[in-house]
C-alpha cells in the first residue's frame, strides 16, 4: 500500500490581529527625555489603524498618545511608570503590549586621578638640586597646577640620593 502525500493549504479566516511592540523596559536618570518606540508593531496584513498609549498609573501626561513613538521628560524622583500600548487593526481587532520604565538618580560621582606622584631623584653628593634638575621637575609640573588643589612635598635621603616626591590631589568639578 502506498500513502500519497496531501498538500495542506490555510485559507485565512478574516483579517489576522495585529501584534503590539511596545519597545524594550527602560531605566533612566532624573530629568532626561525618554522615548517609547511602538513602531515595530506590525500586522501581516500590513493594516495598523491606531496606535494608542496610556501610563497606567496617571502621573504623566502624553502629549500625543495616539503616535507610534512618543517623549516624556522624566521626573526628578525616584519613580516606576508601565506604559500599555494597544494597537488597532482591521475591524477593530486589537492587541497590546506593555513597557516599564524606572527612574533613578543615575548621577555616578567621579573617582578623581591625578595620576602618579612625579618623584625626582638628584645627587646630594653632587652639591644637591641643579638648574637643569629644577627645569626638568618644572616641565613634569606643566600643565598640572590648573588642576591642583594641594601638593605635598617628601624628601627622603637614601644613601646619597635626595627624593623630592610631589604628591597632587586634583580639584574635582561637579
Amino acid at each position: 500500500m502506498t500513502k500519497e502525500k496531501q498538500d495542506t493549504r490555510t485559507l485565512p479566516f478574516g483579517p489576522e490581529p495585529p501584534q503590539a511592540n511596545a519597545g524594550p523596559d527602560q531605566d533612566t536618570g532624573y530629568e532626561k527625555t525618554v522615548t517609547l518606540d511602538g513602531s515595530q508593531s506590525y500586522n501581516p496584513n500590513n493594516i495598523i489603524q491606531s496606535y494608542e498609549w496610556k501610563e497606567l498609573s496617571g502621573k504623566l501626561k502624553i502629549q500625543d498618545p495616539t503616535k507610534p513613538m512618543i517623549e516624556f521628560q522624566s521626573p526628578i524622583t525616584d519613580q516606576n511608570f508601565q506604559f500599555v500600548l494597544t494597537v488597532r487593526g482591521p475591524d477593530i481587532i486589537i492587541d497590546e503590549d506593555t513597557v516599564k520604565v524606572v527612574v533613578y538618580n543615575k548621577n555616578v560621582f567621579p573617582i578623581a586621578d591625578a595620576g602618579e606622584s612625579i618623584v625626582h631623584t638628584t645627587d646630594i653628593a653632587g652639591g644637591g638640586m641643579n638648574k637643569q634638575d629644577i627645569d626638568s621637575l618644572k616641565r613634569e609640573m606643566t600643565g598640572v597646577k590648573d588642576a591642583i588643589t594641594s601638593l605635598r612635598l617628601e624628601t627622603k635621603i637614601t644613601n646619597k640620593d635626595l627624593n623630592i616626591i610631589l604628591t597632587r590631589k586634583e580639584k574635582l568639578f561637579f
